[in-house]
């Protein structure tokens, strides 16, 4: 059994393999002038433009690391130290060109990110195909000798564990997956569906799609056996139709299995959280050519700039205002360098690392330390958001835990800023808001989304992309005539959608049923988007603002600041209700309290 995760962090300490030729600008007069900087969390674009106003300079960037982030704050320090600190902290390279300089990636800093990830996949993969066989092995054990199995199982972990050998810690990962598919067997109906064909299931879910099996014959969909209720929670035992599902989740190194269970006409639909299969940890990446330089550059920090000390009182730093109450990587970066006068080059992603407060450790390195061993997340790859630090003639380095694998699904600064300003200046963002912000999103920067990711690092209301993803891309697609439409009487006709719309439209119903929100009479069509056309229904859009009063729990997923009396206020309410006739069969909505503007 091979699985993946990477160690929690890695000390840098010298220069990254950009760095190997001689730097073109060592020798550039115009580069020792002293500058100051306070950028956080920002483009690379925008960082240098901003190099290129302060130094007098010419600063670009490379088109392709344009919208990657960085979080750098010193003060008097030359442009070519600044230059040289960026080199070392993110693997990239200056190039002379004309009078001035481009920042680049080389090509071996690509080289090394993506054999990184390609072997993290190949793992998971992997991972994920040997469950399911495991899966399948189990299906064949009469139900009775179950407890017997989980008993053994769980002995011969405790004899391996008690007794290690060579080879034992692979015996223990076979162990535990075959004793975590015995206690819990969920996972076996739609193993079985897929049994003659693995590889496409492990394909499916590698590529990000959400994998479906169900008991009733359908188009496109693989068929479980009738008795796949045994395998399922007591909940699924009543159920006249069974949809199993499967979606893997990267960010966290795990696959996650559900259930929706159809109990007949007008009694709806449930959900039940089948499983959920953590990779645990191992070392078979270790090899990742990128990680051994990682390793090797740990031999040693400066320890005098771990030792400089944390002024106790000092400029207050202005609140970052996102609506998590989180603070990032850059925020405590921002309160060392301002505290301890020590400059930081960093990697800038927007995820919460702690909770709204900084820590009270009296040096550098010791608030390293506690930031590096803190904040664990769970089904986060059993790691910090923080991942690594070190030092490098006298700056301070950071990057993020797994940033190779975080590029993918960070949502640029120009796509944020935009929504952010509307929450700012105005009292609450509505759906024209979101379908433009929406638009601009790439399938993977939407799957944090639709897996109800909300320890991301913004400034506006999460709630709405998670409770109405895609009916709120499907806004975004409907011209300006289609929402007029769709905003009166008795309502937009699906028939008349074209079929990249249809397309969306199927893609939320898809997970209306992973939530079990979407009657059970209506999941073939989900599969088959003509059948969503003959159905003869109607999308209605309504958004109102008025008074709103939401429940403490509602709040808690807000997450801003209401006026007083809690919960109550003026707000906005937005509804998408997919309708046969007068009577709505899916719909999805959310309400945002405004913020007393």
């Amino acid at each position: 059994m091979k699985l993946f995760i990477v160690a929690g962090f890695i000390m840098v300490t010298t220069c990254c393999p950009a760095q190997e030729a001689p730097d073109a600008f060592r020798d550039d007069q115009r580069l020792r002038t002293p500058i100051s900087m306070r950028e956080k969390i920002v483009s690379m674009a925008t960082f240098v433009a901003d190099l290129s106003r302060l130094s007098n300079v010419k600063f670009q960037v490379a088109a392709e690391i344009r919208d990657r982030k960085v979080t750098t704050i010193f003060h008097d320090r030359s442009t070519a130290e600044l230059m040289e600190a960026v080199q070392s902290a993110l693997f990239l390279q200056w190039i002379k060109v004309g009078d001035g300089y481009r920042l680049t990636m080389p090509a071996s800093s690509r080289r090394d990110e993506k054999q990184l990830l390609d072997a993290e996949e190949s793992t998971a993969a992997a991972s994920i195909r040997d469950r399911l066989a495991e899966y399948l092995k189990i299906a064949e054990i009469p139900p009775n000798r179950i407890p017997a199995e989980i008993q053994a199982t769980r002995n011969q972990i405790d004899e391996l564990n008690l007794n290690p050998s060579s080879g034992s810690r692979s015996k223990v990962e076979d162990a535990k997956q075959r004793f975590g598919a015995l206690s819990n067997p969920a996972g076996i109906p739609i193993a079985q569906a897929y049994a003659a064909d693995l590889s496409s299931l492990v394909d499916a879910l590698m590529a990000g799609r959400t994998a479906f099996a169900s008991t009733r014959p359908a188009d496109n969909v693989p068929q479980m056996p009738g008795d796949a209720a045994r395998f399922l929670p007591l909940d699924a035992q009543k159920a006249i139709d069974i949809m199993s599902m499967l979606r893997y989740d990267p960010a966290a190194g795990r696959f996650v299995g559900r259930s929706s269970c159809f109990l007949g006409l007008n009694m709806g639909s449930i959900s039940t959280r089948a499983f959920t299969c953590e990779l645990e940890e191992s070392r078979e990446l270790d090899k990742s050519k990128l990680l051994a330089v990682l390793r090797g550059w740990s031999s040693s920090l400066d320890e005098s700039l771990m030792n400089q000390k944390i002024a106790q009182n000092g400029p207050q730093e202005e609140p970052p205002g996102y609506l998590n109450g989180g603070f990032t990587l850059a925020d405590h970066l921002e309160f060392l360098a301002d505290r301890s006068g020590v400059p930081v080059v960093a990697d800038a992603y927007r995820v919460s690392l702690s909770p709204g407060a900084y820590r009270g450790e009296l040096t550098v390195g010791e608030y390293m330390k506690g930031l590096q061993h803190s904040y664990l997340l769970p089904g986060s790859r059993g790691s910090t958001v923080f991942g690594c630090y070190g030092t490098s003639k006298g700056w301070l380095l950071a990057r993020h835990s797994g940033y190779w694998r975080r590029e993918k699904v960070e949502i640029p600064e120009s796509v944020l800023l935009p929504l952010e300003q509307v929450v700012k200046s105005s009292p609450y963002p509505l759906a024209d808001n979101y379908a433009a912000f929406i638009r601009k999103l790439t399938p993977d920067q939407e799957t944090a989304f639709s897996m109800n990711l909300l320890g991301r690092a913004f400034r506006f209301p999460q709630i709405p992309l998670v409770a109405a993803l895609y009916s709120l891309k499907l806004w975004a697609a409907l011209a300006p005539e289609q929402r007029a439409v769709a905003s009166t009487e008795p309502g937009l006709e699906l028939a008349q959608l074209t079929s990249d719309q249809m397309q969306i439209v199927a893609q939320g119903w898809a997970n209306g049923i992973w939530n079990g929100h979407l009657p059970g009479e209506l999941w073939e069509a989900v599969f088959t988007p003509s059948k969503i056309s003959a159905l003869g229904a109607t999308l209605r859009f309504a958004q109102t603002t008025d008074t709103m009063v939401l429940s403490d729990g509602e709040l808690a997923v807000v997450r801003q600041k209401t006026p007083s009396p809690p919960g109550t206020g003026r707000g906005v309410h937005v509804q998408f209700d997919f309708m046969v006739g007068l009577q709505p069969f899916y719909t999805e909505g959310f309400g945002i309290l405004g913020r007393g503007k």
